[in-house]
């Protein structure tokens, strides 16, 4: 990689600019934008039943939990607990998740800065805050209370304390963490280590990679004794192995989603934008591929790791957050390589200076996913529906309520009086549904996604006790009175 810093003015200013302004916009819209998503509303019940009960699991019925504790954390215990622990000092709220959520993106940026000024340089650091600072799908993810971010920020702080400080047993326990905080994604940090290694130095890899293995293995025990019920019994890794063997239900068919993720790689944009950005970089970063680099050989493990994964998920884009902000973490350094290789052959900048076009590179693709940010993603759009039907449950103080697959809603009612049948996919079905339930125990309350009845058609018994009820709300979710008070009918906008 060249050697050439460029020399930026007030780089600690530019940054300190940047995150107060995110972190000021974002304390508007808190709870507005982005929308409240499915993962988000289990991550928040989880860690409020765990500040009530104990217990890192959803409530299905009063007293009752899904005994899946490995399912429903989709974010481990390195996000939950703390926010449990949030809860109980600031009290429950959706207000007070979303304040822990930006905390956690306060702690990511800082990591991003202080690795990227480690392990290269700090005008590469700033112009790294600068690049990730407009990133859409950053914001979808970071705004909200997961494991996405919170995972990536102890990933990159476990990468700096085993490559710069060369802590290995430190190391290990922040990877650990990061894995335990979202491990469908951040599993694939163990393989990763292990290739990279063997790839460098197989020879000497074992003590190191056994050092790190010790410390991972510190939170990642934790992890399965906090929510894997009974772990002891051959019959709970069943379970865990049928569920990480097909999470998306029977009919699913990995072959089917590769070959249409495969295809989205030519007509959808960010896709497209990060298959552009990803020759660069792997040209960038060639020469250090071939001196068997550690930093770079984990990178280009895992993204492909990371690329697999998502290629046989139901295309959920999602899943290559982790990759598309490493290419943006390794940007700087790639727009370094990638000036210095083409400016003597082309004229018209032949005689610019390498600094201004290195500026003035990153500036232009910072501002770009700014624009696209702010006027072309969804993430800005708000979405108060739940909000919305919150507001109108909270006129009934003591009746009991049933939820039909809608953890959004699930998550703010009080478990003591909440039903919850949650159906992930036709093979993970949590709870009973309360429609089934004999008359003179059929919740007081009903609440149910709008397109429920049409996507999922109920039972012939299903539907007579849903007739005892009164529609009295109607919008994205619908609520349904079986003792219909003077309450006035509200339809969302």
């Amino acid at each position: 990689m060249p050697s050439w810093k460029p020399k930026l003015t007030a780089k600690n200013i530019i940054v300190v600019v940047i995150l107060t302004v995110i972190f000021s916009v974002s304390a508007i819209q808190l709870i507005n934008i982005p929308r409240i998503f499915f993962d988000e509303g289990i991550t928040i019940e989880v860690a409020r039943n765990f500040e009530l009960f104990g217990v890192p699991d959803i409530v299905t019925a009063p007293g009752q939990f899904s005994g899946f504790p490995y399912i429903q954390g989709s974010s481990g215990f390195p996000v939950t607990v703390p926010l449990a622990g949030f809860f109980k000092v600031f009290g429950f709220g959706f207000t007070q998740a979303r304040i822990y959520a930006l905390l956690w993106l306060f702690i990511f940026f800082a990591t991003v800065w202080f690795f990227v000024k480690n392990l290269w340089n700090t005008a590469y650091a700033t112009g790294a805050i600068a690049l990730i600072a407009g990133f859409a799908s950053l914001y979808d993810s970071g705004r909200r209370a997961m494991g996405d971010i919170p995972g990536l920020a102890l990933l990159l702080l476990g990468l700096i304390l085993l490559l710069k400080k060369d802590r290995p047993y430190l190391a290990g326990i922040f990877f650990g963490l990061a894995v335990a905080a979202k491990p469908s994604v951040y599993l694939l940090i163990i393989p990763a280590l292990i290739l990279s290694y063997i790839i460098a130095d197989w020879r000497h890899s074992f003590r190191k990679l056994l050092t790190i293995g010790a410390g991972a293995a510190v939170p990642i025990i934790f992890w399965i004794l906090f929510q894997f019920p009974q772990p002891w019994l051959l019959s709970t890794w069943r379970n865990v192995f049928a569920f990480y063997q097909n999470a998306f239900g029977s009919s699913y068919s990995p072959w089917i989603s590769i070959l249409q993720n495969i295809r989205s790689f030519g007509s959808q944009t960010t896709l497209i934008y990060f298959l552009l950005l990803s020759i660069p970089t792997f040209f960038a970063f060639k020469e250090q591929l071939a001196k068997k680099d550690r930093l770079t050989l984990f990178i280009f493990s895992y993204g492909i790791m990371d690329l697999l994964y998502f290629l046989k998920s139901p295309g959920t884009i999602r899943y290559l957050l982790p990759l598309e902000l490493l290419i943006l973490l390794m940007l700087p350094a790639t727009i370094s390589w990638t000036v210095k290789k083409l400016q003597p052959h082309l004229i018209f900048v032949k005689n610019i200076s390498f600094r201004y076009i290195w500026l003035t590179t990153v500036a232009g693709l910072s501002i770009l996913h700014l624009i696209q940010f702010l006027f072309f993603s969804s993430v800005v759009a708000q979405n108060t529906s739940h909000l919305q039907t919150l507001r109108y449950l909270e006129q009934y103080k003591t009746e009991t309520i049933g939820i039909l697959s809608s953890p959004q809603i699930a998550a703010f009612i009080d478990p003591t009086r909440k039903y919850h049948y949650l159906l992930e996919t036709d093979q993970l079905i949590f709870g009973s549904n309360p429609l089934d339930l004999p008359q003179e125990k059929l919740p007081d309350v009903l609440v149910m996604p709008a397109d429920y009845a049409s996507n999922l058609p109920l039972s012939g018994p299903e539907l007579k006790n849903l007739g005892l009820y009164t529609l009295v709300f109607n919008g994205k979710w619908e609520i349904y009175d079986l003792h219909p008070h003077s309450f006035a009918e509200l339809t969302e906008d």
